[in-house]
């Protein structure tokens, strides 16, 4: 499956209605089909459910795991993921330890604006950040809000972030027609 091929992966919900056992099943499955971008995304379900059980918490670093274990192929979905929720400190941890270089521009503005809340993290990432002094100044990809088109922020003219909400990131749109999709 390609990346973004569907809008619906960035927008995943784990099924929490069903055991433990059930939902690591289920992030099997999407590690099987590689569907990476549907994995980080089940880090945001905490911000759009308001009961989550531990065993959720179970399957979501289990997760962190599948995708650890896919290492470079994982990091496009990863950045996404992360862009949209910039306080996922945990999605962060799990770039590191891919340690592929072409996260380094996305952490580093992260890591700068002060996005990250633990200080264990913190280290870790500036740490990999500043192992990597040349990879800050690649142009760093992002993700078409409307469509999912991956490209690299100087590809495109119309480069809009916009703040929604306390916990969301910024939001990029690959074209003209794509911003005015999302502002309707």
């Amino acid at each position: 499956m390609p990346l973004l091929g569907r809008r619906k992966s960035f927008d995943y919900k784990l099924p929490l209605d069903v055991s433990c056992e059930s939902m690591i099943e289920e992030v099997e499955r999407l590690a099987h089909d590689r569907d990476y971008l549907a994995l980080a995304a089940i880090s945001l379900q905490y911000l759009r459910s308001s009961h989550l059980s531990p065993d959720y918490f179970i399957a979501r670093k289990w997760a962190g795991r599948m995708l650890e274990k896919a290492g470079s192929d994982a990091v496009d979905a990863i950045l996404a993921v992360l862009r949209f929720d910039q306080t996922l400190d945990e999605l962060a941890i799990v770039l590191v330890q891919i340690a592929d270089p072409k996260a380094v521009p996305t952490l580093k503005r992260l890591l700068d604006g002060g996005a990250f809340s633990h200080q264990p993290d913190i280290d870790r990432i500036a740490s990999f950040v500043n192992a990597h002094p040349q990879a800050s100044t690649n142009p760093e990809p992002v993700v078409c809000a409307v469509c999912g088109k991956l490209f690299a922020l100087d590809d495109t003219q119309t480069l809009n972030a916009e703040r929604r909400g306390k916990y969301r990131g910024e939001e990029w749109y690959c074209s003209g027609r794509c911003r005015r999709i999302a502002l309707a």
